[in-house]
């Protein structure tokens, strides 16, 4: 339901910055405020999806969200459009969007048995993909051909309907640190500092996980690079008006729709490292390549090519990570993962800000392709190393010596899967 209302904000935020200013670097800057402000309430967000029911947390984020929306549409029926009240609205739902996501995926081992991680989080990322990247962005051109409010109407409603749906009696997903068996692990009190504290000292001393958000911020770069002026390559390169450039990034979607879908047999034949490495590849050569595109049908398909790489690699994170942390320090440590992914989204869409007002937008697709794939380069052979399958596509990570024990660090008797 949200999602659905996030695919329309998705095409929405972009054309309306566009028509209140022409400058690449404002233009990106939305983005650039969006992306830094899931960076910034990462981590206190992760402190508060372990301290407190996560069924709750989603709820009052929804809201939050949706309240930010409504007054856009205020300020847009009796104000004047402001660039100002774009970026703030940006950051509000951003930083609510974060602190969801955070509940969310500490919800999914939960409901599900841990050989079935990596469908479920494919489920669960299909049924927001299918709104947030498919069906939203197929109709949010037009709906804002038709009126520059009615996008974010749309969004703010479907926060609302949302959040009633999540306190709907039975609805209640476990509670804070609830493993299957329902037993709440973390305590509500202690002081945050020792409990942020403890979500980067697990980072610290387990190499697989920051090797798995490294992989992931390199994707995160670079889409948002491109991403934060793929509307002025929409108008300026492909010649797009408004309801074509909504079919255009819902048809590329559509190949990500894809990958979601065979996340899940993808882990269970190469392995969560695999898939993550190779997703995170081919999203940065897709934007090499889509840097050369003119004729838009063809940027549908390179375009998704991305989507298709990024999706396969978003399942395969989030099942590596799943199994690789205990329930009670999910949002701490998920929270660590977001907040050095967030530092890199604001920087590649700055970083491409820029590049495009020095060299044009094409330059910096291929800046940040290239970029990407460097960082791979990197990263990458170390992950394949220390996350490897075994025989029944679960993982398992190599002893480590750290200096002090990981706060993560997974008992004894459970040596993999953990």
């Amino acid at each position: 339901m949200s999602s659905l209302g996030d695919g329309l904000l998705t095409v929405a935020l972009p054309l309306l910055a566009l028509t209140l200013t022409r400058d690449p670097v404002a233009i990106a800057g939305v983005v650039v405020a969006s992306r830094l402000a899931r960076a910034v309430f990462a981590v206190p967000g992760g402190v508060v999806v372990d301290r407190y029911e996560r069924h709750r947390v989603m709820i009052v984020c929804m809201l939050v969200a949706g309240v930010a929306l409504a007054l856009l549409v205020a300020d847009l029926t009796w104000g004047s459009a402001r660039l100002s009240v774009l970026y703030a609205v940006a950051v509000a739902v951003s930083a609510a969007d974060v602190v969801y996501g955070l509940a969310a995926q500490a919800v999914v081992p939960s409901l599900v048995a841990p050989s079935d991680l990596a469908m479920g989080n494919s489920s669960l990322m299909l049924a927001s993909g299918g709104g947030e990247q498919f069906v939203g962005p197929a109709v949010g051109g037009l709906v804002f051909s038709v009126s520059q409010r009615l996008p974010f109407l749309g969004d703010s409603l479907s926060f609302v309907a949302a959040a009633a749906m999540l306190s709907a009696p039975g609805r209640r997903a476990p509670g804070r640190g609830a493993p299957a068996g329902g037993t709440v692990l973390p305590s509500r009190t202690g002081p945050w500092r020792e409990q942020v504290a403890e979500g980067f000292r697990a980072y610290r001393s387990t190499p697989a996980l920051w090797r798995v958000t490294m992989v992931v911020a390199s994707v995160g770069f670079s889409q948002n690079a491109v991403f934060g002026l793929l509307v002025l390559f929409g108008r300026r390169q492909l010649h797009l008006g408004g309801g074509l450039y909504g079919l255009f990034v819902a048809l590329a979607a559509s190949l990500g729709m894809l990958g979601l879908y065979v996340g899940a047999p993808l882990q269970r034949r190469f392995g969560s490292a695999a898939v993550l490495v190779s997703g995170g590849a081919l999203c940065g050569l897709s934007f090499v390549g889509l840097s050369l595109v003119r004729w838009w049908p063809l940027a549908v398909v390179v375009l998704g090519a991305q989507e298709l790489g990024a999706a396969t690699a978003s399942v395969a994170s989030s099942t590596a990570r799943q199994r690789l942390v205990p329930p009670q320090f999910y949002g701490r440590a998920f929270s660590v993962h977001r907040l050095v992914v967030g530092l890199a989204a604001p920087l590649g869409a700055l970083t491409g800000g820029l590049v495009a007002g020095a060299a044009g937008v094409p330059t910096s697709f291929v800046v940040s392709g290239v970029l990407a794939l460097g960082l791979l380069t990197v990263v990458g052979p170390g992950l394949l190393i220390r996350l490897r399958p075994d025989g029944r596509g679960r993982h398992f990570v190599p002893p480590a010596h750290p200096a002090a024990p990981s706060p993560l660090a997974p008992a004894p008797a459970a040596e993999e899967g953990s």
